[in-house]
């Protein structure tokens, strides 16, 4: 008797790894090896070095950044593979889809692999500042994703932000390590006056 499959969206097939979700089969007899968040950390150059994991709410909805994947990491008949899920998914959906059978169609996973979010250095203004300046559109529910030299932004922000001040008020207390932080409501705008520590980042509010 055969081993029954699903075809899923991977990112890594054993020593292959894709930069954009490549589809493959994998066993139902999987085994889960671990569930994670992971985000892509850039150089200088804008090429991807290395992906940080994050276990902590990866069964949640809430991603730690805009380029972050969610990622479940299987054994799947000797195989390991990086099975890319969607946000609001988990290894429960690959085990729901192993479960149709007896002519219900099939199970389709098209999960892909966001653009990678580059960061950038400080501007130095006229007194010697370095500062970053990241705009926001008009409305509410705003979503912050941020790294700092290459690392993802601790705590992780908020769901979202009602207002640009908002946010301000939330980085003021929770990433003053990061720097100085500033709202510019007329002009949509906030800015970050930058740390000694801080050399780069990749913020964006949307």
């Amino acid at each position: 008797m055969s081993t029954k499959k699903i075809s899923v969206q991977v990112r890594k097939f054993n020593h292959v790894t894709f930069t954009a979700a490549c589809k493959k089969e994998i066993c139902c007899e999987f085994v889960l090896i671990k569930q994670v968040w992971s985000t892509p950390i850039i150089n200088a150059s804008g090429t991807v070095t290395r992906y940080e994991e994050i276990t902590a709410g990866a069964d949640a909805t809430g991603k730690p950044g805009t380029d972050s994947v969610k990622i479940a990491k299987v054994n799947s008949c000797g195989d390991i593979v990086e099975v890319v899920l969607a946000d609001t998914e988990s290894v429960a959906s690959l085990k729901t889809a192993c479960n149709v059978c007896c002519g219900d169609p099939e199970v389709v996973f098209s999960a892909t692999i966001p653009a990678v979010r580059s960061e950038v250095t400080p501007c130095v203004d006229d007194a010697g500042a370095r500062k970053i300046s990241i705009p926001y559109r008009d409305g509410a529910a705003l979503v912050v994703a941020a790294t700092f030299n290459g690392v993802n932004a601790t705590p992780l922000p908020l769901a979202n932000y009602a207002t640009g001040a908002a946010f301000v008020t939330w980085a003021t207390t929770n990433w003053s390590a990061y720097g100085t932080w500033a709202d510019d409501a007329t002009n949509k705008v906030v800015t970050l006056t930058c740390a000694v520590g801080t050399t780069s980042a990749g913020i964006t509010i949307s």
